[in-house]
Protein backbone atom coordinates (compact mmCIF):
# COMPACT_ATOMS: atom_id res chain seq x y z
CA UNK A 1 0.00 0.00 0.00
CA UNK A 2 1.14 3.10 -0.98
CA UNK A 3 -0.60 5.15 1.83
CA UNK A 4 -1.75 8.59 1.51
CA UNK A 5 0.07 11.00 -1.37
CA UNK A 6 1.52 13.99 -0.05
CA UNK A 7 0.33 17.52 -1.75
CA UNK A 8 1.21 21.23 -0.68
CA UNK A 9 -1.52 23.85 -1.33
CA UNK A 10 -0.81 27.04 0.66
CA UNK A 11 -3.19 28.35 3.31
CA UNK A 12 -5.66 25.49 3.39
CA UNK A 13 -6.86 22.95 5.70
CA UNK A 14 -6.32 19.22 5.19
CA UNK A 15 -9.63 16.99 6.38
CA UNK A 16 -8.15 13.84 6.11
CA UNK A 17 -5.73 15.06 9.10
CA UNK A 18 -7.13 17.80 10.73
CA UNK A 19 -4.11 18.66 13.06
CA UNK A 20 -2.22 18.99 10.19
CA UNK A 21 -0.01 22.65 9.37
CA UNK A 22 -2.12 24.55 6.79
CA UNK A 23 -0.89 23.52 3.43
CA UNK A 24 -0.19 19.99 3.98
CA UNK A 25 -2.46 18.37 2.02
CA UNK A 26 -3.37 14.27 1.72
CA UNK A 27 -5.06 12.43 -1.47
CA UNK A 28 -8.46 12.57 0.50
CA UNK A 29 -8.73 16.21 0.62
CA UNK A 30 -8.31 16.02 -3.28
CA UNK A 31 -10.40 13.63 -4.85
CA UNK A 32 -9.60 10.15 -6.08
CA UNK A 33 -5.58 11.40 -5.80
CA UNK A 34 -3.48 14.39 -5.59
CA UNK A 35 -2.64 15.56 -9.24
CA UNK A 36 -6.06 16.99 -11.16
CA UNK A 37 -7.15 15.42 -14.37
CA UNK A 38 -5.70 17.38 -17.53
CA UNK A 39 -7.85 17.02 -20.33
CA UNK A 40 -6.18 19.22 -22.60
CA UNK A 41 -3.37 17.55 -23.89
CA UNK A 42 -3.53 17.77 -27.81
CA UNK A 43 -0.79 16.19 -29.82
CA UNK A 44 -0.84 17.52 -33.28
CA UNK A 45 2.24 16.27 -35.54
CA UNK A 46 2.57 17.31 -38.91
CA UNK A 47 5.80 16.78 -41.45
CA UNK A 48 6.39 16.65 -45.16
CA UNK A 49 9.14 15.20 -47.67
CA UNK A 50 9.49 16.63 -51.21
CA UNK A 51 11.94 15.36 -54.36
CA UNK A 52 13.10 18.82 -55.54
CA UNK A 53 13.96 17.50 -58.99
CA UNK A 54 12.02 14.13 -59.10
CA UNK A 55 14.85 11.92 -59.47
CA UNK A 56 15.45 11.22 -56.00
CA UNK A 57 18.68 12.80 -55.47
CA UNK A 58 17.57 16.00 -53.46
CA UNK A 59 15.30 16.20 -50.99
CA UNK A 60 13.95 18.33 -48.30
CA UNK A 61 12.07 17.14 -45.34
CA UNK A 62 10.47 19.22 -42.45
CA UNK A 63 8.28 17.88 -39.13
CA UNK A 64 6.43 19.75 -36.32
CA UNK A 65 4.97 17.71 -33.43
CA UNK A 66 3.86 18.34 -29.69
CA UNK A 67 4.73 15.16 -27.81
CA UNK A 68 3.73 14.54 -23.87
CA UNK A 69 5.51 13.28 -20.84
CA UNK A 70 3.88 10.37 -19.17
CA UNK A 71 4.05 10.79 -15.19
CA UNK A 72 5.02 7.72 -13.91
CA UNK A 73 3.96 6.01 -11.34
CA UNK A 74 7.64 6.25 -9.44
CA UNK A 75 6.80 9.91 -8.32
CA UNK A 76 3.66 8.64 -6.03
CA UNK A 77 5.81 6.37 -4.34
CA UNK A 78 8.74 8.64 -4.04
CA UNK A 79 6.10 10.86 -2.41
CA UNK A 80 4.20 8.61 -0.12
CA UNK A 81 7.33 6.89 1.60
CA UNK A 82 8.76 10.22 2.08
CA UNK A 83 5.92 11.79 3.33
CA UNK A 84 4.51 12.13 6.94
CA UNK A 85 2.79 9.08 7.82
CA UNK A 86 4.46 6.19 6.68
CA UNK A 87 7.88 7.88 8.06
CA UNK A 88 9.16 10.22 10.30
CA UNK A 89 12.35 12.47 8.37
CA UNK A 90 13.51 14.74 11.07
CA UNK A 91 16.04 17.75 9.65
CA UNK A 92 17.89 19.40 12.52
CA UNK A 93 19.41 22.60 11.37
CA UNK A 94 22.44 22.89 13.77
CA UNK A 95 22.62 20.24 16.06
CA UNK A 96 24.25 20.52 19.45
CA UNK A 97 26.96 17.60 18.86
CA UNK A 98 27.45 14.12 16.90
CA UNK A 99 26.52 12.29 19.99
CA UNK A 100 23.63 14.60 21.29
CA UNK A 101 22.18 15.70 17.93
CA UNK A 102 17.88 16.07 19.77
CA UNK A 103 19.90 18.07 23.20
CA UNK A 104 18.12 21.49 21.68
CA UNK A 105 15.41 19.63 19.73
CA UNK A 106 11.49 20.51 20.70
CA UNK A 107 10.67 17.35 22.80
CA UNK A 108 13.73 15.79 22.68
CA UNK A 109 13.96 12.38 20.86
CA UNK A 110 11.33 11.50 18.38
CA UNK A 111 12.26 7.60 17.60
CA UNK A 112 10.92 5.15 17.41
CA UNK A 113 8.39 6.06 14.84
CA UNK A 114 5.12 4.26 14.56
CA UNK A 115 2.98 4.43 11.43
CA UNK A 116 -0.68 5.62 12.49
CA UNK A 117 -3.45 3.64 11.23
CA UNK A 118 -5.96 5.80 9.04
CA UNK A 119 -8.12 5.91 11.82
CA UNK A 120 -5.78 7.25 13.65
CA UNK A 121 -4.33 10.01 10.69
CA UNK A 122 -8.00 11.88 11.64
CA UNK A 123 -6.41 13.36 14.72
CA UNK A 124 -2.37 12.55 14.48
CA UNK A 125 -0.84 15.26 16.54
CA UNK A 126 2.06 16.26 14.40
CA UNK A 127 5.72 16.93 15.84
CA UNK A 128 6.31 20.56 14.58
CA UNK A 129 8.28 21.87 12.35
CA UNK A 130 6.75 19.11 9.76
CA UNK A 131 8.95 18.34 6.84
CA UNK A 132 7.50 17.37 3.68
CA UNK A 133 7.99 15.86 -0.03
CA UNK A 134 5.03 16.93 -1.49
CA UNK A 135 2.90 17.33 -5.39
CA UNK A 136 2.32 20.26 -6.25
CA UNK A 137 -1.78 19.46 -6.94
CA UNK A 138 -1.98 22.26 -9.80
CA UNK A 139 0.63 20.24 -12.42
CA UNK A 140 -0.21 20.39 -15.55
CA UNK A 141 1.09 17.01 -17.73
CA UNK A 142 4.77 18.38 -19.49
CA UNK A 143 5.32 18.65 -23.21
CA UNK A 144 8.01 19.03 -25.77
CA UNK A 145 7.83 20.60 -28.92
CA UNK A 146 9.93 19.06 -31.31
CA UNK A 147 10.74 20.65 -34.76
CA UNK A 148 13.24 19.98 -37.87
CA UNK A 149 14.30 20.79 -41.30
CA UNK A 150 16.75 19.23 -43.62
CA UNK A 151 17.94 18.74 -47.11
CA UNK A 152 19.52 15.47 -48.35
CA UNK A 153 21.39 15.85 -51.29
CA UNK A 154 23.06 12.71 -53.56
CA UNK A 155 26.36 14.09 -54.56
CA UNK A 156 28.31 10.99 -55.52
CA UNK A 157 27.34 7.69 -56.81
CA UNK A 158 27.31 6.08 -53.21
CA UNK A 159 27.53 8.74 -51.17
CA UNK A 160 24.88 11.23 -49.89
CA UNK A 161 25.08 14.42 -47.57
CA UNK A 162 22.58 15.88 -45.34
CA UNK A 163 22.27 19.14 -43.55
CA UNK A 164 19.39 20.07 -41.17
CA UNK A 165 18.42 22.02 -38.39
CA UNK A 166 16.68 20.06 -35.01
CA UNK A 167 15.21 22.20 -32.30
CA UNK A 168 12.66 21.31 -29.10
CA UNK A 169 11.23 23.33 -26.49
CA UNK A 170 10.08 21.41 -23.06
CA UNK A 171 7.59 22.78 -21.18
CA UNK A 172 6.33 22.24 -17.63
CA UNK A 173 9.05 20.12 -16.21
CA UNK A 174 7.96 18.26 -13.48
CA UNK A 175 10.92 18.46 -10.89
CA UNK A 176 11.69 19.00 -7.00
CA UNK A 177 12.19 22.91 -5.73
CA UNK A 178 11.89 24.34 -2.22
CA UNK A 179 8.10 25.30 -1.65
CA UNK A 180 9.26 27.19 1.90
CA UNK A 181 12.02 28.96 1.76
CA UNK A 182 13.18 31.09 4.74
CA UNK A 183 13.21 34.80 5.11
CA UNK A 184 16.79 36.30 4.80
CA UNK A 185 17.28 38.91 7.76
CA UNK A 186 19.44 40.55 10.48
CA UNK A 187 20.42 37.85 12.53
CA UNK A 188 19.73 34.61 10.26
CA UNK A 189 21.97 31.93 10.64
CA UNK A 190 21.71 28.17 9.67
CA UNK A 191 20.12 27.07 13.18
CA UNK A 192 17.13 29.45 13.14
CA UNK A 193 16.09 28.42 8.99
CA UNK A 194 12.60 26.99 10.36
CA UNK A 195 11.76 29.99 12.15
CA UNK A 196 12.16 32.37 9.04
CA UNK A 197 9.86 30.14 6.98
CA UNK A 198 6.98 31.34 4.84
CA UNK A 199 4.69 28.94 5.83
CA UNK A 200 4.69 28.26 9.49
CA UNK A 201 4.36 25.00 11.43
CA UNK A 202 6.10 23.51 8.06
CA UNK A 203 10.13 23.23 7.56
CA UNK A 204 11.12 22.35 4.08
CA UNK A 205 8.91 21.15 1.67
CA UNK A 206 10.16 19.70 -1.06
CA UNK A 207 7.52 20.60 -3.54
CA UNK A 208 7.60 18.79 -6.86
CA UNK A 209 6.12 21.39 -9.22
CA UNK A 210 6.53 21.61 -13.18
CA UNK A 211 8.83 24.61 -12.56
CA UNK A 212 11.47 23.78 -15.34
CA UNK A 213 12.03 24.57 -19.23
CA UNK A 214 14.59 23.74 -21.90
CA UNK A 215 15.07 24.94 -25.08
CA UNK A 216 17.70 23.14 -27.70
CA UNK A 217 18.82 23.94 -31.10
CA UNK A 218 21.31 22.51 -33.02
CA UNK A 219 22.92 21.97 -36.82
CA UNK A 220 23.35 18.42 -37.53
CA UNK A 221 25.60 17.41 -40.87
CA UNK A 222 25.61 13.94 -41.73
CA UNK A 223 27.62 11.86 -44.41
CA UNK A 224 26.73 8.75 -45.42
CA UNK A 225 29.18 6.83 -48.15
CA UNK A 226 27.23 3.22 -48.76
CA UNK A 227 29.20 -0.02 -49.30
CA UNK A 228 31.88 0.52 -52.12
CA UNK A 229 35.38 -1.82 -52.36
CA UNK A 230 34.96 -3.06 -49.40
CA UNK A 231 34.47 -0.07 -47.16
CA UNK A 232 31.43 1.98 -45.76
CA UNK A 233 31.55 5.25 -43.67
CA UNK A 234 29.10 7.18 -41.78
CA UNK A 235 29.84 10.38 -40.36
CA UNK A 236 28.00 12.88 -38.49
CA UNK A 237 28.56 16.63 -36.84
CA UNK A 238 26.22 18.26 -34.51
CA UNK A 239 26.37 22.33 -33.37
CA UNK A 240 24.47 22.57 -30.56
CA UNK A 241 23.51 24.30 -27.54
CA UNK A 242 21.15 23.20 -24.58
CA UNK A 243 19.43 25.98 -22.04
CA UNK A 244 17.67 25.57 -19.23
CA UNK A 245 16.94 26.63 -15.61
CA UNK A 246 17.94 23.03 -13.98
CA UNK A 247 18.88 19.86 -15.44
CA UNK A 248 19.82 18.05 -12.34
CA UNK A 249 15.89 17.44 -11.25
CA UNK A 250 13.97 14.00 -11.64
CA UNK A 251 10.33 13.46 -11.72
CA UNK A 252 9.38 13.12 -8.01
CA UNK A 253 12.98 14.02 -6.96
CA UNK A 254 14.92 16.87 -5.29
CA UNK A 255 18.34 16.07 -7.26
CA UNK A 256 18.62 19.94 -8.46
CA UNK A 257 16.74 22.78 -7.02
CA UNK A 258 16.22 26.47 -7.60
CA UNK A 259 19.04 28.82 -5.91
CA UNK A 260 16.88 31.32 -5.79
CA UNK A 261 13.10 30.19 -4.84
CA UNK A 262 11.87 33.76 -5.81
CA UNK A 263 13.05 33.91 -8.87
CA UNK A 264 13.99 30.36 -10.75
CA UNK A 265 14.78 32.28 -14.11
CA UNK A 266 17.89 33.46 -11.93
CA UNK A 267 19.11 30.08 -13.24
CA UNK A 268 18.77 30.48 -16.65
CA UNK A 269 22.27 28.56 -18.69
CA UNK A 270 23.83 25.67 -20.52
CA UNK A 271 22.30 22.77 -18.91
CA UNK A 272 24.74 20.28 -17.47
CA UNK A 273 24.44 17.85 -20.89
CA UNK A 274 25.12 20.78 -23.14
CA UNK A 275 28.02 20.16 -25.65
CA UNK A 276 28.83 22.74 -28.07
CA UNK A 277 30.17 20.25 -31.16
CA UNK A 278 29.95 16.72 -31.07
CA UNK A 279 31.40 14.26 -34.01
CA UNK A 280 31.28 10.68 -34.54
CA UNK A 281 32.39 8.73 -37.31
CA UNK A 282 32.18 5.12 -37.88
CA UNK A 283 34.32 2.77 -40.33
CA UNK A 284 33.78 -0.67 -42.23
CA UNK A 285 36.24 -1.99 -44.40
CA UNK A 286 36.50 -5.76 -45.68
CA UNK A 287 39.79 -6.32 -46.20
CA UNK A 288 40.60 -7.28 -49.69
CA UNK A 289 41.08 -10.91 -50.50
CA UNK A 290 45.00 -11.94 -51.24
CA UNK A 291 45.82 -14.10 -53.73
CA UNK A 292 47.45 -17.04 -51.80
CA UNK A 293 47.77 -20.53 -51.18
CA UNK A 294 44.00 -22.36 -49.93
CA UNK A 295 45.63 -22.85 -46.65
CA UNK A 296 46.74 -19.51 -45.81
CA UNK A 297 43.72 -17.91 -47.15
CA UNK A 298 41.33 -19.58 -44.48
CA UNK A 299 43.79 -18.09 -41.98
CA UNK A 300 44.00 -14.54 -43.72
CA UNK A 301 41.30 -13.21 -45.96
CA UNK A 302 37.80 -12.73 -44.43
CA UNK A 303 38.68 -9.96 -41.89
CA UNK A 304 36.77 -7.16 -41.17
CA UNK A 305 37.79 -4.28 -39.34
CA UNK A 306 35.54 -1.88 -37.67
CA UNK A 307 36.48 1.45 -36.14
CA UNK A 308 34.29 4.26 -34.46
CA UNK A 309 35.74 8.01 -33.15
CA UNK A 310 33.55 10.07 -31.12
CA UNK A 311 35.11 13.29 -29.52
CA UNK A 312 33.13 16.49 -28.16
CA UNK A 313 33.85 19.63 -26.28
CA UNK A 314 33.18 19.18 -22.56
CA UNK A 315 30.42 19.60 -20.39
CA UNK A 316 29.56 23.35 -18.39
CA UNK A 317 29.66 22.75 -14.56
CA UNK A 318 28.80 24.85 -11.71
CA UNK A 319 30.84 27.29 -9.26
CA UNK A 320 28.95 26.27 -6.36
CA UNK A 321 29.00 28.51 -2.78
CA UNK A 322 26.97 25.85 -0.67
CA UNK A 323 23.96 27.80 1.48
CA UNK A 324 24.81 31.32 1.81
CA UNK A 325 21.58 32.80 1.27
CA UNK A 326 20.34 30.58 4.46
CA UNK A 327 17.01 29.93 2.74
CA UNK A 328 16.85 26.08 3.64
CA UNK A 329 19.01 25.82 0.21
CA UNK A 330 22.42 24.31 -0.77
CA UNK A 331 22.65 25.69 -4.61
CA UNK A 332 24.26 28.92 -4.47
CA UNK A 333 26.92 30.14 -6.40
CA UNK A 334 30.13 32.31 -6.07
CA UNK A 335 31.36 35.72 -7.23
CA UNK A 336 33.45 36.20 -10.16
CA UNK A 337 36.46 38.76 -8.70
CA UNK A 338 39.19 37.32 -11.53
CA UNK A 339 40.10 35.77 -14.58
CA UNK A 340 39.10 32.54 -14.23
CA UNK A 341 41.60 31.51 -16.89
CA UNK A 342 44.00 28.61 -15.38
CA UNK A 343 47.36 30.23 -14.49
CA UNK A 344 49.93 29.50 -16.96
CA UNK A 345 52.39 26.44 -15.82
CA UNK A 346 49.83 24.63 -13.61
CA UNK A 347 48.95 21.32 -13.73
CA UNK A 348 44.95 20.71 -15.47
CA UNK A 349 44.42 17.84 -13.26
CA UNK A 350 44.98 19.84 -10.01
CA UNK A 351 43.49 23.35 -11.12
CA UNK A 352 41.52 22.93 -13.83
CA UNK A 353 40.97 26.67 -14.14
CA UNK A 354 41.70 29.69 -11.88
CA UNK A 355 40.32 28.98 -8.15
CA UNK A 356 41.30 32.25 -6.84
CA UNK A 357 38.98 34.07 -9.42
CA UNK A 358 36.52 32.89 -7.31
CA UNK A 359 34.97 33.77 -3.73
CA UNK A 360 31.70 32.96 -1.68
CA UNK A 361 29.11 35.58 -1.77
CA UNK A 362 28.07 37.49 1.48
CA UNK A 363 25.81 35.95 3.54
CA UNK A 364 21.94 36.66 2.03
CA UNK A 365 23.44 36.31 -1.07
CA UNK A 366 23.25 33.88 -3.86
CA UNK A 367 26.10 34.47 -6.00
CA UNK A 368 26.04 37.10 -9.12
CA UNK A 369 27.49 34.22 -11.44
CA UNK A 370 26.12 32.40 -13.88
CA UNK A 371 25.30 28.93 -13.87
CA UNK A 372 27.48 26.14 -15.68
CA UNK A 373 29.68 29.35 -16.36
CA UNK A 374 32.66 27.07 -17.20
CA UNK A 375 33.31 24.46 -19.08
CA UNK A 376 35.41 20.78 -18.47
CA UNK A 377 37.91 19.40 -20.06
CA UNK A 378 37.01 17.57 -23.93
CA UNK A 379 36.71 13.80 -25.11
CA UNK A 380 37.83 11.86 -27.38
CA UNK A 381 37.41 8.04 -28.00
CA UNK A 382 38.48 5.59 -30.51
CA UNK A 383 36.69 2.33 -30.40
CA UNK A 384 38.21 -0.59 -32.86
CA UNK A 385 37.31 -4.06 -33.56
CA UNK A 386 38.17 -6.92 -35.70
CA UNK A 387 36.30 -10.07 -36.47
CA UNK A 388 36.56 -12.99 -38.79
CA UNK A 389 34.14 -16.24 -39.36
CA UNK A 390 35.58 -19.60 -39.99
CA UNK A 391 33.65 -22.30 -41.26
CA UNK A 392 33.74 -25.20 -39.37
CA UNK A 393 30.88 -27.39 -40.62
CA UNK A 394 28.35 -26.81 -43.31
CA UNK A 395 26.22 -26.05 -40.37
CA UNK A 396 28.64 -24.50 -37.39
CA UNK A 397 30.99 -21.03 -37.83
CA UNK A 398 32.97 -20.50 -35.54
CA UNK A 399 33.52 -16.48 -35.41
CA UNK A 400 36.46 -14.52 -33.53
CA UNK A 401 36.61 -11.47 -32.86
CA UNK A 402 38.90 -8.59 -30.80
CA UNK A 403 37.67 -5.34 -29.50
CA UNK A 404 39.57 -2.32 -28.55
CA UNK A 405 37.74 0.18 -26.12
CA UNK A 406 39.66 3.88 -25.84
CA UNK A 407 42.49 1.86 -28.05
CA UNK A 408 44.79 4.90 -27.95
CA UNK A 409 44.21 4.78 -23.63
CA UNK A 410 43.24 8.28 -23.74
CA UNK A 411 42.45 10.06 -20.41
CA UNK A 412 38.90 11.47 -20.76
CA UNK A 413 38.32 13.85 -18.07
CA UNK A 414 34.85 14.63 -16.11
CA UNK A 415 34.45 17.67 -15.09
CA UNK A 416 36.58 19.15 -11.95
CA UNK A 417 35.26 19.66 -8.49
CA UNK A 418 33.48 22.90 -8.33
CA UNK A 419 32.89 23.39 -4.61
CA UNK A 420 34.58 26.68 -3.63
CA UNK A 421 36.45 25.78 -0.12
CA UNK A 422 36.39 22.13 -0.31
CA UNK A 423 39.60 20.20 -0.50
CA UNK A 424 39.60 19.39 -3.78
CA UNK A 425 38.42 22.68 -5.48
CA UNK A 426 39.11 22.73 -8.80
CA UNK A 427 40.27 19.51 -8.96
CA UNK A 428 39.65 16.69 -11.68
CA UNK A 429 38.84 13.67 -9.60
CA UNK A 430 37.66 11.14 -12.28
CA UNK A 431 37.65 10.21 -15.55
CA UNK A 432 35.86 7.69 -18.21
CA UNK A 433 37.02 4.09 -18.82
CA UNK A 434 40.93 3.59 -19.99
CA UNK A 435 41.54 1.14 -22.86
CA UNK A 436 39.83 -2.33 -22.48
CA UNK A 437 41.20 -4.69 -24.52
CA UNK A 438 39.24 -8.01 -25.39
CA UNK A 439 38.89 -11.78 -27.31
CA UNK A 440 36.21 -13.74 -27.53
CA UNK A 441 34.58 -16.65 -29.85
CA UNK A 442 31.36 -17.20 -31.30
CA UNK A 443 30.02 -20.71 -32.44
CA UNK A 444 27.47 -19.68 -35.03
CA UNK A 445 24.35 -22.37 -36.28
Amino acid sequence: ELGPLTGFSPGVQSGVARNAPRGLIFSGDVPASILSRDSNNLAPRIGFAWDLTGSGKLVVRAGYGIFYRVIPLAVQRIVATNGTFRTQDITVNDPFSFNEPWRNYPGGNPFPYHTPSREQMLDFRFRLPVFAQALDPNTRTSYTQSWNFTIERQVLRDTAVSVGYVGNRSLKILSGVEGNPAIFRVGATAGNVDSRRIYPGLASVRLSTPWQWANYHSLQIQVNKRTRRGMSVIANYVWSKAIDIGTGGTIGGFNWQARDPFNWIADKGPADTDVAHRVNIALLYDLPKLAVPRGASALLNGWQLNGILTAQTGYPFKISAGNRGLIGGNADFGDLVGDPRRPAGADPVHMWFNTAAFVLPPLGEHGTLGRNAIRGPGKAVINFSTFKNFKATERFTVQYRFEAFNLFNRANFDPPNGAIGGVNYGRILSADDPRVLQMGLKLLF
